[in-house]
């Protein structure tokens, strides 16, 4: 028998545990993006575009929501709004689920983003809230 054999097939076949950074920054990547997509939310991307979505998540992550509006209907909706860069403002809605934690449903830019059009919009479905978010 090939001693030499024995031995690579020993060594290739090795139980040690596999090099952590291989396979750990890309899972966190995958993950950070699955949190950004969720965070997101699909119907947005789809119906607004990534850039839209993206500009308004990234404007209430930064600065917070300049005024937040809750729904006439149903109590945990809430309308948060923002000031893009460019003077618009931008809507995102959330959805309380219990105990702090909120779904995105959607982001966008009311009618031509400009604060009369946005207002007029908003007042239909929901009333200015100024506490804090439950």
């Amino acid at each position: 028998m090939n001693t030499n054999a024995v031995a690579n097939s020993a060594q290739h076949h090795s139980h040690a545990p596999p090099d952590l950074r291989r396979w750990l920054f890309p899972l966190l990547g995958l993950l950070i993006l699955m949190a950004v997509a969720v965070g997101m939310n699909a119907h947005s991307i789809t119906r607004h575009g990534i850039s839209e979505v993206s500009a308004i998540h990234n404007c209430i992550q930064q600065n917070g929501p300049v005024m937040t509006f809750r729904s006439t209907t149903d109590p945990n909706r809430f309308y948060q709004l923002c000031q893009l860069p460019d003077g618009r403002f931008g809507m995102r809605t959330v959805q309380h689920l219990g105990e702090g934690l909120y779904k995105h449903v959607t982001s966008f830019i009311p009618k031509d983003g400009s604060w009369p059009l946005v207002r007029e919009y908003i007042l239909k479905f929901a009333t200015r809230f100024t506490g804090a978010m439950p």
